[in-house]
C-alpha cells in the first residue's frame, strides 16, 4: 500500500439512515468482493488530526438532504454515488475546514455519498434499492475522523481505513 497517511473527516448519517445505506453498500461490496465501508460524505482531508474543530462544527449542525441524483464515473472513489446539492451551512463548514492547518487540496468540493468503490456491479445504478434512495432525505448528525492512505486507489486501502473518533453535530 503506497501513499501518504492523512485524516479524512466524514459527515455520517444518523443511525436509521446509516442502516438503510449500509444495507445497500454491503450488498454492492459483496457483489464486488470488496471491503465494507461506512456510508459517509467527505468534508475534507487534513495531513494530520486536529484537536479543535469548533470553527467547522459551528457551521455544521445536524442536517437533512435529499439526493439529487445517482451518478457513475470511472474514478475509483466515485464509481457509484449519490450526489447532493450543497447546502449553505455545508459550504460554510467546508470553507472553515479549508482554513485548518494541514488542509489537503483535492478535487473541487462535490458533496456525495459513495455506494461502492471500483467498478460497480452491472445494473447497480438502476436497481430498485439504489433508485429508492432518491425518494427520502438522509439525515446527517455525526462527524468522524478517519485515518486513510491517499490517494485512495484500491480496495486494500479502503480495507485499512481506521475510524479514530466520532463527534456529534449540534442539533439543528
Amino acid at each position: 500500500m503506497s501513499g501518504d497517511l492523512a485524516v479524512s473527516y466524514w459527515v455520517l448519517p444518523a443511525p436509521a439512515d446509516e442502516a438503510r445505506l449500509q444495507a445497500i453498500i454491503d450488498a454492492l461490496t459483496q457483489a464486488q468482493n470488496a471491503p465494507r465501508f461506512l456510508p459517509h460524505m467527505t468534508l475534507g482531508t487534513l495531513a494530520q488530526r486536529v484537536s479543535d474543530l469548533s470553527s467547522v462544527l459551528k457551521h455544521l449542525p445536524e442536517f437533512s438532504v435529499t439526493p439529487s441524483d445517482v451518478c457513475q464515473t470511472e474514478h475509483f472513489t466515485k464509481a457509484l454515488y449519490l450526489r447532493f446539492d450543497v447546502k449553505p451551512g455545508l459550504r460554510a463548514a467546508r470553507a472553515a475546514f479549508e482554513a485548518l492547518p494541514g488542509f489537503i487540496k483535492g478535487r473541487a468540493f462535490d458533496p456525495h455519498l459513495s455506494l461502492c468503490y471500483g467498478t460497480p456491479p452491472i445494473g447497480a445504478s438502476s436497481s430498485p434499492a439504489v433508485e429508492a434512495l432518491r425518494d427520502r432525505p438522509i439525515r446527517f448528525n455525526r462527524l468522524a475522523a478517519v485515518q486513510i492512505t491517499r490517494p485512495v486507489l484500491s480496495h486494500d486501502q479502503v480495507r485499512a481505513w481506521n475510524v479514530l473518533h466520532r463527534f456529534p453535530l449540534l442539533a439543528g
